[in-house]
């Protein structure tokens, strides 16, 4: 069994932005994946009420999921088709979308703190959301990494297979270890989307108790 320090040593490699370079670097996929339209400069937002901010946030997180999936279609599409071009026009345009999104959602962010009171409170947890989303970026990427690195020790295995050999030790301890790396990466992943999950949870609400609670005062007008 791998010792927790020798874990350690191997995630200190998977820095995000050698990631992507390592991915722009190998890393070409067919034309018929589109990369993600930028999305469009966010509006002035001063003085915005706090339901049109949440509507805005909401948008701009769909947007980021969209942008999400196709990241993942042609990341996949470039595990499957060798030597396709577009891949690394897809990793630029998905990074300058997330930035982008990111930004917009940061503006709302400080609208929100600076109306203060109920707006601010749903701010704190809106920033709390953009450092889940940073956190999914980071491990997205680490896991691509390993996810190409284990298509490579599966074509390599199916290579020696097929040559009626076997693979050298340290190719099927390096296989092993990236194996378990990618477990442990899917499983950060997966908790990272649920605490994304939760918290967008919670800002509806607050976005759905606000509105009924401008509702119930419209009324008594």
């Amino acid at each position: 069994m791998r010792s927790r320090s020798s874990r350690r040593g191997v995630a200190r490699k998977m820095d995000p932005q050698a990631c992507y370079d390592l991915l722009q670097e190998r890393a070409k996929v067919s034309n018929t994946i589109a990369p993600p339209v930028p999305p469009p400069a966010a509006g002035p937002l001063e003085g915005m009420s706090l339901a049109m901010l949440g509507q805005r946030l909401l948008h701009w997180q769909s947007e980021r999921v969209g942008a999400y999936q196709r990241f993942e279609e042609g990341f996949v599409r470039f595990l499957q088709v060798a030597e396709a071009e577009g891949y690394e026009a897809l990793v630029a345009s998905t990074t300058a979308a997330f930035a982008s999104i990111s930004e917009a959602v940061n503006v709302i962010c400080a609208e929100m703190s600076r109306q203060q009171g109920a707006a601010a409170a749903l701010g704190a947890q809106v920033r709390l959301l953009q450092d889940a989303e940073r956190e999914k970026l980071t491990l997205t990427a680490q896991l691509q990494i390993v996810r190409h690195g284990r298509a490579v020790d599966a074509h390599r295995a199916q290579a020696a297979d097929e040559a009626g050999t076997e693979l050298p030790d340290r190719e099927r301890r390096t296989a092993a270890l990236r194996a378990e790396e990618a477990s442990e990466l899917t499983e950060k992943l997966a908790a990272t989307v649920e605490s994304i999950n939760d918290t967008l949870d919670e800002i509806r609400s607050e976005l759905a108790d606000l509105a009924e609670e401008e509702q119930g005062g419209s009324e008594t007008r």
